[in-house]
């Protein structure tokens, strides 16, 4: 009797069989020249999931099953974000959060991540020693969403679980900016006459400009006479810690032109003729196209505006006020004043509307002049 041969499968075509030491059947099939097995504890349960495991071959939708989070990361880290063109502050934000994802997550192989596993993690870092605030979870959390996208547009995820895990209820919410009233508004512009950054929190108050921007502001951007000023630079931090002035804006809405209320104009006209007169006094003069300088010509620092803001409302019994709430200040005041919600959206370099409400609105018709008349109506009383 002749013997039988084994007839070796081709691939694509899958085996099971049953492995005694762990009393488990076990279903294997060969997908680009690596094995893909499925573990279960019934020889009908293999035979469903293998079944499951050869559709998704031939559709080309199997993924690495031993690809870790960690992995996942480094690739993102690696061949994504080192591509992109982003401020250093936001590259460093990045990797603050990778590095939180790496250690509570980074062991988990991506394939089996659920949303009860993300939410686990971030339960942990609501609480204990780091006891993160809502803000810091939430960019966690987007971040391993990216993560996860990069890894669905690379076939390796299917879905993004980051994506539908809650954030912790207890969580610590971020305190709400402050903004000036009516009144403090008014009190501020007095109490920055004189000031030798005093120009610079006038400006901010009168356009809505982010304090990089502000800081970043060139004179050959500014018309005095036109009553406008072009956004086109602004200061930011490089990768080695030096402060630089860099064309490259946040977005391309970033880029605007902006009417200037009438105390702005003032502000700025007074601050040339005294900024002329401190060039003139001193032994050099780092760039005499920027706005608004250190005693040397240099940009000025983010503690330095911070500090010299802080100076001015606490004398003008304001108490603590920060860059960032002058801009929010600004906007409250023209909303307030009855400015449309797409009209303040543009003067600050918004896309749309959605960091003043929830319901976006689109702008339809662009204008340099929003929020100029509420302004000088504001001051005039």
């Amino acid at each position: 009797m002749a013997a039988t041969t084994r007839r070796r499968r081709s691939p694509g075509e899958g085996s099971i069989t049953f492995d005694k030491t762990k009393g488990k059947w076990i279903g294997r099939v060969l997908v680009d020249g690596q094995y893909r097995k499925v573990v279960r504890a019934t020889k009908v349960d293999a035979q469903s999931a293998l079944r499951s495991l050869m559709a998704d071959a031939e559709g080309g939708r199997v993924t690495d099953g031993n690809l870790t989070i960690k992995t996942a990361v480094a690739r993102y880290r690696d061949r994504t974000l080192a591509g992109k063109d982003i401020a250093p502050s936001t590259r460093e934000a990045t990797e603050w959060a990778l590095r939180h994802i790496e250690q509570h997550l980074g062991s988990r192989r991506l394939k089996s991540l659920v949303v009860d596993d993300v939410e686990k993690a971030l339960d942990k870092l609501a609480a204990g020693s780091t006891n993160l605030s809502r803000e810091s979870l939430s960019k966690i959390r987007g971040t391993l969403g990216r993560v996860i996208d990069d890894a669905i547009r690379r076939g390796d995820a299917f879905r993004n679980v980051a994506r539908l895990a809650v954030l912790p209820h207890a969580a610590a919410r971020t305190a709400e900016r402050r903004s000036l009233t009516p009144d403090e508004f008014r009190t501020m512009l007095s109490a920055c006459e004189g000031e030798r950054l005093g120009a610079l929190f006038v400006t901010m108050l009168g356009t809505g400009m982010r304090p990089g921007e502000a800081a970043g502001l060139r004179w050959s951007a500014v018309d005095l006479k036109a009553k406008t000023l072009a956004i086109r630079s602004a200061r930011r931090r490089s990768a080695k810690g030096a402060i630089e002035i860099v064309e490259g804006l946040k977005t391309r809405q970033s880029r605007r032109t902006l009417g200037l209320p009438g105390f702005v104009v003032d502000a700025l006209t007074a601050h040339l003729s005294t900024q002329r007169a401190e060039r003139l006094a001193a032994p050099r003069w780092a760039d005499p196209d920027l706005a608004f300088t250190t005693t040397v010509g240099s940009a000025v620092a983010q503690p330095s505006m911070r500090m010299a803001l802080a100076a001015i409302a606490e004398k003008a019994g304001l108490g603590p006020l920060s860059p960032n709430e002058l801009r929010h200040s600004a906007a409250s005041v023209m909303v307030d004043a009855g400015e449309p919600l797409d009209h303040v959206a543009q003067r600050l370099g918004h896309r749309d509307t959605r960091m003043l409400e929830q319901t976006y609105r689109h702008a339809v018709r662009p204008s340099i002049d929003h929020g100029v008349a509420a302004m000088e109506r504001l001051v005039r009383g």
